[in-house]
């Protein structure tokens, strides 16, 4: 268009780098170049965890996350990843916000203890001093801890058995820790109760999988005897008393060897 002492052209919005030039009749301007001038964003976020002891868990690292899950205690790295260079960083809204520093061209890290609820989103700044503006906000959650979960796998219900059988007992203990014991705990005819850690175990340290052959004989068990059973797990301590759960009770009637059923 037209102008005072010449003419113009106006660009709304530079959103990308580009080259121009300006063309009179068979006259043409050098190439120009117009650079934009992005703010720095994060691309990526990788969060390192490093557990208590108390919880008997390896590091882990959860790549392209951001938000915190982990029980109170545990110590944390965030790895931030940009998309261009930059020179400095900050946690923002985290109380008692840990510094940003700078780890490499487009790598910024902070280290932070997980103690509470929290929540922190990130502001960074560039060499031509472009501050980001990307308003995601990242969750900090404290892993509730929960008792351990136990069940019996099998025999899956109550069953009959003669005096001389033997019955292979197994079950599964869950805990969002560790488990620190698995136990079978029987009686015979309303007896007293006895315990015995299961006597083959698999699985990692937050679940674990128990057998017990449990043979009738040896038990001197008569028909007409009911042996009860269950299985009981405890957690780890955490700072405090373990939690200790029982799966349910199952039964086990010894019959005679000549009983005989019919419809």
């Amino acid at each position: 268009q037209a102008g005072d002492s010449g003419f113009e052209f106006a660009f709304e919005s530079v959103d990308r780098t580009f080259q121009y030039k300006v063309m009179a009749g068979n006259a043409a301007s050098p190439d120009y170049t117009v650079t934009a001038l992005l703010a720095p964003r994060v691309t990526r976020i990788d969060v390192h965890y490093t557990y208590p002891s108390f919880t008997q868990l390896d590091t882990r690292v959860d790549e392209d996350a951001g938000d915190i899950y982990a029980p109170a205690g545990t110590r944390v790295r965030l790895r931030i990843h940009t998309d261009k260079p930059v020179v400095s960083g900050e946690l923002m809204v985290l109380k008692d916000a840990p510094a940003l520093r700078v780890a490499g061209a487009q790598l910024l890290e902070a280290d932070l203890v997980v103690a509470r609820d929290d929540s922190y989103r990130i502001r960074l700044v560039d060499g031509d001093g472009l501050t980001s503006s990307d308003g995601s906000e990242y969750f900090i959650r404290v892993m509730e801890d929960r008792p351990p979960d136990v069940r019996i796998l099998r025999p899956s219900a109550d069953q009959g058995i003669t005096p001389l059988q033997e019955v292979t007992i197994e079950a599964r203990a869950e805990d969002d820790y560790g488990i620190a014991a698995l136990d079978l705990v029987y009686s015979v005819a309303g007896g007293k109760e006895r315990v015995v850690p299961f006597s083959q175990l698999s699985g990692g340290v937050t679940r674990r999988t128990g057998t017990y052959l449990l043979a009738a004989e040896e038990l001197n068990v008569r028909p007409g005897d009911v042996i009860t059973y269950y299985a009981r797990a405890r957690d780890v301590a955490r700072g405090r008393r373990s939690a200790e759960v029982a799966s349910d009770i199952f039964f086990l009637e010894v019959r005679p060897f000549n009983e005989e059923f019919v419809a």
